[in-house]
């Protein structure tokens, strides 16, 4: 039985280590999704400033499109987060719970101390050459051995039903988790298709005609020495 709970405290010590890496993703994805949707703030900001009379027609209405495009891009950030709030609610029941197990194993630990202490006096009555003691304390010791085996199995028997609980939940909790987690990234992209037909419309606007090739991208300047990225090359070669 000892080492059958040992095994199961070592169960329940991986399985506070698959909280605490759920814990870090959710941490992650939600600072990250928080950063993505805050990242145009400051771009668009300035483009508007930049964009003015004098800027050329079609900007008038490019900067509005691309704000709405990643105005919808933040949205559908924010959308999945009730998946990730669900996640972080199940992490801290499965720790409370987690918390009250471990409490009960520093229990059975406790428990050990006076245990062992009463068995080493109740096996010197059974040496040959064992201290000679009266009958009342002889007694005394058999008596305090039976009370600390009873409480140390008490405490035993405490810390294997709540070990016992948890470890027979922690599937059912960890699939729930990975459910909220694919859901989250099914809400994130629901939208993926239209999106990339928005941001493909802004960048299809942003294409310049023949003329004006040449004074964006010059053949010899910094943006040409990327040759090697897609998309910067056919800007390089059509300024050529």
């Amino acid at each position: 039985p000892g080492e059958s709970l040992a095994s199961r405290r070592s169960e329940l010590a991986a399985f506070d280590g698959l909280l605490a890496a759920v814990e870090t993703f959710a941490q992650d994805i939600s600072a990250a999704a928080a950063q993505f949707a805050a990242a145009p703030v400051e771009l668009l900001s300035q483009l508007e400033q930049t964009c003015g009379e004098r800027a050329p027609s079609m900007w008038g209405q490019l900067v509005p499109e691309l704000a709405s495009q990643l105005g919808k891009t933040a949205e559908g950030l924010r959308s999945g987060a009730r998946h990730v709030q669900a996640v972080q609610y199940l992490i801290e029941q499965s720790r409370a719970q987690s918390r009250e197990v471990h409490e009960a194993f520093k229990a059975r630990d406790a428990a050990w101390v006076p245990k062992a202490r009463c068995d080493q006096r109740a096996n010197e009555l059974r040496k040959r050459f064992g201290p000679n003691l009266l009958l009342a304390e002889k007694k005394a010791r058999l008596q305090a051995k039976h009370q600390a085996d009873v409480a140390f199995q008490d405490r035993t028997n405490e810390a294997a039903k709540a070990v016992n609980d948890i470890l027979e939940r922690r599937w059912a909790i960890t699939g729930a988790m990975l459910w909220e987690i694919c859901r989250y990234y099914m809400q994130v992209f629901k939208e993926m298709d239209r999106l990339v037909a928005g941001f493909g419309g802004v960048a299809q606007t942003l294409v310049p005609p023949p003329s004006t090739e040449s004074q964006m991208v010059p053949a010899d300047s910094v943006i040409a020495s990327f040759t090697g990225l897609a998309g910067v090359r056919e800007w390089v070669e059509k300024a050529r």
